[in-house]
């Protein structure tokens, strides 16, 4: 799994998937990682559908790691315009109580996507929470966003 993930920062991402398919054949301990990670970067390649399976594989394991699955699933739902399914991702993330910020942010920006704004107001206080037991606050959190490469600045700060 490792040499899948050092190969996928690389951008060599065939590569990649190789190694997290031959570590799947292996039987390895942390099938959850493995399946993980090879949904992370099936994405990347533009292959959704498979991504998909391999995130609802890990999930099956129930290992701790499950929630960095559901995280990936969510984000992949979002992206391909099923922000309901995205939203069930997130929620269970947050029920799990596996969650990050970022889980909670997501809640926020999907809830609002979809203009339940009752809702939305709930999860940023929820954001807000999460944050403050971190020691954060949300203005940090968000410019935290904006600098990030990882993230389109129109798509990080939501309306409201």
């Amino acid at each position: 799994v490792l040499r899948g993930n050092i190969l996928s920062r690389l951008a060599r991402h065939e590569e990649a998937l190789a190694e997290y398919d031959r570590a799947i054949a292996l039987d390895i301990d942390d099938q959850t990682s493995a399946q993980t990670f090879r949904g992370d970067t099936l994405a990347k390649l533009g292959r959704n559908d498979e991504a998909l399976k391999a995130y609802d594989a890990a999930i099956e394991y129930q290992s701790s790691m499950a929630c960095h699955a559901h995280r990936g699933r969510g984000h992949l739902l979002l992206f391909v315009g099923r922000a309901e399914d995205a939203l069930r991702a997130f929620d269970r993330i947050v029920a799990d109580k596996e969650d990050e910020p970022e889980d909670h942010y997501m809640r926020w920006r999907i809830l609002l996507r979809m203009e339940r704004n009752a809702e939305a107001a709930e999860a940023r206080e929820e954001l807000e929470i999460a944050l403050d037991a971190r020691g954060g606050s949300l203005a940090e959190f968000l410019a935290t966003l904006c600098d990030d490469p990882r993230f389109d600045a129109s798509e990080t700060l939501p309306d409201g």
